[in-house]
């Protein structure tokens, strides 16, 4: 069996699914429908970032990926439940590496800091530039969510009306 190596048309993909067969082999490599289901599938829903429990303590934080967007869900100083985007406004650099708890989020690139409610606090040398307000400059908020033990994020700032839950079953009790 050979691998081709252009994607196959849809009609053709469509008649190998119903006839109970797989995608072919060059659709799980190809740069296009690698963006096409970022866009059309990860990016309209939600994604599961953690279990609950690992959010009970201000600071408490969990690092995650939404499709292709990274994110950060955490247990701001209130008890508030918050999602970031986990990129540093200035070059890029995640503000949070992994799990844990901290007063602050923080990149490690040029030490940015931000408060647990997104804010920028510090920023190195911004005290020498006359037009820098960081006020702008807080982390992108993202939509976020709970269901029983789970928290769960979104790509989108509006994200879909629905909660990350089961549909509900249609069977008879």
């Amino acid at each position: 069996m050979t691998i081709p190596d252009a994607p196959s048309p849809p009609s053709e993909v469509e008649a190998r699914l119903a006839a109970g067969w797989t995608i072919p082999a060059a659709s799980y490599a190809d740069p296009d429908v690698h963006a096409a289901e970022l866009d059309r599938v990860f990016a309209r829903h939600w994604h599961l970032a953690g279990r609950l429990d690992a959010l009970e303590r201000p600071g408490d934080r969990l690092v995650a990926q939404a499709g292709h967007i990274p994110v950060v869900v955490l247990r701001d100083g209130d008890g508030e439940l918050r999602g970031f985007v986990n990129v540093c406004r200035h070059r890029g650099h995640p503000v949070a590496l992994a799990d844990g708890n901290a007063a602050r989020l923080q990149c490690r690139y040029h030490g940015w800091t931000y408060a647990l409610d997104g804010r920028l606090t510090g920023a190195r040398r911004c005290r020498y530039e006359p037009v820098f307000d960081k006020a702008e400059l807080s982390l992108p908020a993202r939509r976020r969510s709970t269901r029983g033990a789970r928290s769960s994020s979104s790509t989108r700032t509006r994200a879909p009306t629905r909660s990350p839950s089961p549909r509900p079953s249609s069977r008879p009790s």
